[in-house]
């Protein structure tokens, strides 16, 4: 008897149902247009948290939902296919959302991080990995994504932290921040607002003219044409750095 005896007989009843005939047409074009980030502990899954059905989102998951060059470059190359295959076409935004009483901030004690290091992974690397408060590593994360000269400047970021105990979501870095309304800011322009309503006010404070990112989020904003002149490109995506990435 397997355990994963029961999913199967799941899988025959969701078969015969309707409910995967209303996948989009273009499967990097998610219903709802959103692609998420969060951590693989059973207890965070976005179909349930956000109330998603089959092909609403694209969801990538990894320990404590931490940004690594894997999921760089599988947003990349989703971005690369939007552009070049659906240049016309309405643009996802990019959520990155960490938990509380998250599994990767064992990663922070010393002594059990360094027995799992001898087995082959670098240290430093798994600090980086652990998260003990959402509201410091997510900007950090988001920042990491703004960042990436890789990824298409067309795609709008925001970050979040999932409580475990009430089951809600607080806005950590609101406001769907545009890469390309940064730019504008950068060239002295003024773009319309691209966030919600609701957040204007926070991004006003947040991106006051001749700055780039707000303070207050822990971001620091760096030109994105400055990244994509003066940064390589990072190292290759090795076994030790793995993400799972599916459709909701």
């Amino acid at each position: 008897m397997s355990n994963f005896d029961e999913l199967l007989q799941n899988n025959a009843d969701f078969a015969r149902s309707g409910a995967k005939e209303r996948v989009p047409a273009i499967p990097f074009i998610p219903n709802k247009q959103v692609y998420i980030l969060t951590c693989i502990d059973p207890r965070v899954d976005p179909a349930q948290v956000f109330g998603l059905e089959l092909g609403d989102a694209i969801v990538a998951r990894t320990v404590g939902g931490r940004v690594t060059p894997a999921v760089i470059q599988d947003l990349a190359w989703i971005s690369y296919l939007h552009e070049t295959k659906t240049p016309d076409a309405d643009w996802f935004e990019f959520a990155v959302m960490h938990h509380t009483e998250c599994g990767s901030g064992f990663f922070a004690d010393d002594d059990l991080r360094h027995g799992f290091a001898a087995r082959g992974f670098d240290d430093a690397e798994l600090a980086g990995l652990a998260v003990l408060d959402p509201a410091i590593s997510v900007p950090g994360d988001v920042e990491k994504i703004i960042n990436a000269p890789q990824v298409s400047p067309k795609i709008k970021v925001s970050g979040y932290s999932y409580d475990v105990k009430s089951g809600l979501v607080t806005t950590i870095v609101p406001g769907a921040v545009s890469l390309e309304h940064h730019l504008a800011l950068d060239s002295g322009l003024s773009p319309e607002p691209v966030a919600d309503p609701a957040y204007v006010g926070d991004l006003r404070h947040c991106y006051p003219r001749g700055s780039h990112v707000g303070h207050w989020s822990g971001l620091h904003g760096r030109r994105r044409g400055e990244e994509r002149a003066s940064h390589a490109a990072p190292p290759p995506v090795t076994a030790k750095q793995t993400n799972h990435t599916a459709a909701v």
